[in-house]
């Protein structure tokens, strides 16, 4: 099975997965209100401070002050914990929640470091194998761009050679199992960025794969215009290649991650992993690769790779 067949579930899927942040979910799974997941973060990321106030106003009521007030009467003292039972055994109750929700969370955090380094585990054999999808790709539309210089009336689809005598051509997929290893990656990562970009490389290979299949089965207008559309399928390729490149580092964990606009270093590095010289695809109509690849560089069109350790 094609792999671009199941894009447009594996897309809202993950897409679905994505809009719900980390934080939008409670610790049991339930969904909550905005403002709910607002004051708990604030309190996670803040129980420290509120804990040691807390703990010192108490101390100070319980202990501190009745002791002062009775100048040392222990019968005092008693009388004031028990008035303030109630209160005594609330504020015992909370505590043990507390250091029981913390011993919790800790555990919860601990699985799901070890299911997303299981999920980075698989990546690197996936990021080879891209890089294979890649160059395969990048020569049917080098070879594509040739025949297409060297006939004028021949509208074969890219899946016939002007040969009939020849085989087929057979198209490149990506790789099996492709799908569902981003998806762990994207289902595991503890950061919301991550997942983007990762979802973005998925994106990114099921829009190619589908133009991909377009180039394969439908008989060009003309010439100009299958030159142009291999010369822009060149261009999707190389971008594509560029934020897969960037994912070596996170595989690895070696090394800051880079961030901000790709460059055209990088792009022409991912270019010629596929043995493409941006100078020398030129379509009739004047576009060509390099052009296309140094226009776009540095524009809002081009993602940006926003993930950092």
């Amino acid at each position: 099975m094609r792999v671009i067949n199941a894009a447009p579930q594996a897309m809202m899927a993950l897409k679905k997965e994505l809009s719900m942040s980390r934080n939008d979910r409670s610790f049991f799974g339930w969904a909550q209100p905005r403002w709910v997941t607002t004051v708990l973060v604030a309190l996670d990321r803040s129980w420290k401070p509120l804990l040691v106030i807390a703990s010192s106003l108490y101390a100070y009521s319980m202990g501190v002050f009745p002791l002062a007030e009775s100048r040392g009467d222990w019968q005092h003292i008693q009388g004031v914990w028990t008035r303030w039972q109630p209160l005594n055994v609330s504020v015992l109750a909370l505590l043990s929640s507390v250091f029981l929700y913390r011993a919790a969370t800790a555990r919860e955090r601990q699985r799901e470091k070890r299911e997303f380094q299981a999920a980075i585990a698989a990546l690197p054999s996936m990021l080879s194998e891209l890089h294979g999808f890649a160059r395969a790709a990048f020569e049917e539309l080098r070879k594509a761009f040739k025949d297409s210089k060297t006939r004028e009336a021949d509208h074969t689809p890219l899946n016939l050679s002007p040969d009939p005598s020849m085989p087929s051509n057979a198209m490149p997929n990506a790789p099996v199992g492709f799908t569902s290893v981003f998806a762990d990656c994207i289902r595991h990562s503890d950061s919301d960025e991550l997942a983007r970009e990762l979802s973005d490389i998925l994106a990114m290979s099921q829009i190619f794969s589908a133009r991909l299949e377009r180039l394969y089965t439908e008989p060009p207008i003309s010439e100009n215009l299958f030159q142009i559309e291999l010369v822009h399928r060149m261009y999707d390729l190389g971008e594509m290649m560029v934020f897969v490149n960037r994912l070596w580092d996170i595989a690895r964990d070696i090394g800051d991650r880079r961030d901000g606009p790709i460059s055209l270093d990088e792009f022409n590095s991912a270019y010629l992993s596929g043995d493409v010289v941006p100078e020398s695809f030129n379509a009739t109509s004047g576009l060509t690769l390099e052009s296309i690849t140094k226009k776009r560089v540095g524009s809002e069109e081009v993602p940006q790779f926003r993930f950092k350790k």
